[in-house]
């Protein structure tokens, strides 16, 4: 702008909003009364530039953190433009959308760009530690953020082996298996290209470890309990993950070295541990869609749909009275957090012959009751972030909340912050020894004024829980 005497100062026109996106540089432009003719062509492009950058670092984290004096190859612009492109596809073909669980928290774009962050964050510190032979190549940092995009995706459902599963308990326990056959299918979309072969690979053996129940090396032993419902012994699903996951990760690695884009066992197997953590640490309200009250962090829509068929079965069954059913109904419609509350209803419907509707019963208030906890674990808490501590270890971990003080009385903010940093820690002791082995270990959860490290974790039971 041109003082009277022909001298030029720069004035403030307005901020930047970093939700817009490139193209919509002219409506930004009208919004502060400035047409494209008041700015030359040289500056319409520039700030072109700029927005295309922000919203390049906000949908890759790790492109904007990425240093150009690290030892990443100088193939990294390339790898920006396909990572992004790809990106911005999955999220306009809004990939997360057919989800089979609405009851859980959310598993959608907030979730993936949060991990992505975390992930990125974890890998950049083992980066800068790793000796100079050591170092993650550029493979590696593509196929992580490809993977904390897609872990989830296997919550619309998929293959196992040879069976479709659908419902939400199963769908619940192996959706990254299920993950790793979307990201694989080349049909889907997700990796099209033929080159990408070799990525999907990588990205699909990622997703399919991301849970706890599946191993990365031969110890801790892995866990896997299905719901009593399906009679886990001849259920066919459950046979096809026992199949599955027979071979733990490292197994797996080996077996497919050939076709992997970079035959680093060990750095994969570190992908894999780091993911767990950056998953795990997504803790926040914005995980239940912003709902603080209880009954309402879980949809409401499926305790219906749920609800509405076990009762269907008990109507059409013969026998069974009336005021029974009204008994099971008030059960399902206020689920107790006592367990021992539904035995005696689940008992009634046995001694009616109803065996598999008692087993349906319980498993749906059993899944309930998860839900509500897991739900918990995310109320109280504002945001999450993975920092280092500004001290000597440069391997140190923290993961640090934000508690919400407004919304929730001291007592229930501390029970609440102790199952959150359980739930971390839980995650981070099955790949503890992984993590440890890029030089990486978690130190501590700070959760407002509560701290817990591995000596109260180990005195509060959780490990060995």
């Amino acid at each position: 702008e041109a003082d009277a005497d022909g001298s030029e100062q720069l004035v403030q026109i307005g901020p930047l909003p970093l939700t817009l996106e490139p193209t919509r540089v002219d409506a930004w432009l009208e919004s502060v009364d400035m047409g494209k003719e008041t700015l030359g062509a040289g500056m319409q492009q520039l700030m072109r530039e700029v927005l295309r950058a922000q919203n390049d670092a906000r949908t890759t984290p790790w492109l904007a953190a990425l240093d150009p004096a690290t030892s990443l190859p100088t193939a990294a612009r390339a790898t920006r433009e396909r990572l992004t492109r790809r990106v911005r596809d999955w999220v306009a073909q809004d990939r997360w959308m057919t989800d089979r669980l609405p009851q859980m928290v959310d598993h959608k774009v907030s979730h993936s760009r949060n991990v992505d962050r975390h992930a990125t964050t974890l890998l950049l510190r083992a980066h800068e530690l790793a000796q100079p032979a050591n170092k993650y190549s550029e493979d590696m940092f593509e196929a992580l953020s490809c993977a904390a995009w897609l872990h989830d995706i296997g919550h619309s459902g998929g293959l196992v082996g040879g069976r479709f599963v659908g419902d939400y308990y199963h769908v619940r326990k192996v959706h990254g298996l299920l993950s790793q056959q979307h990201i694989c299918d080349i049909a889907s979309g997700l990796l099209p290209d033929p080159h990408d072969a070799p990525l999907a690979l990588a990205v699909g053996l990622l997703a399919a470890h991301h849970q706890r129940f599946t191993l990365l090396t031969d110890s801790p032993p892995a866990h896997y309990e299905c719901y009593k419902a399906c009679k886990q012994a001849r259920c066919p699903i459950c046979a096809e993950v026992a199949q599955s996951t027979a071979n733990n990760l490292q197994q797996k690695l080996v077996a497919t070295e050939a076709n992997l884009p970079n035959t680093r066992i060990d750095q994969w197997l570190h992908l894999a541990a780091i993911l767990r953590l950056a998953d795990a640490a997504d803790l926040g309200v914005h995980r239940v869609g912003g709902r603080f009250l209880a009954p309402r962090a879980i949809d409401e829509l499926w305790r219906r749909e749920e609800a509405g068929r076990i009762l269907d079965v008990l109507a059409r069954s013969e026998g069974v009275p009336e005021a029974d059913i009204e008994v099971v109904k008030s059960y399902l419609n206020n689920p107790s957090d006592d367990d021992g509350t539904a035995e005696p209803v689940a008992d009634m419907l046995r001694n009616r012959g109803l065996g598999e509707e008692a087993d349906r019963f319980e498993d749906y208030l059993g899944f309930l009751r998860k839900q509500h906890h897991h739900a918990d674990r995310h109320r109280a808490i504002r945001r999450a972030a993975v920092h280092f501590p500004d001290n000597d270890d440069r391997g140190a971990i923290e993961v640090r909340f934000v508690l919400d003080q407004d919304r929730h009385p001291p007592d229930a903010l501390t029970g609440r912050a102790e199952q959150a940093a359980e739930y971390v820690w839980r995650e981070y002791d099955q790949s503890r020894s992984v993590l440890e082995d890029c030089g990486l270990h978690l130190a501590r959860v700070a959760a407002g004024a509560h701290a817990y490290d591995a000596d109260h974790a180990t005195k509060a039971g959780w490990l060995s829980r």
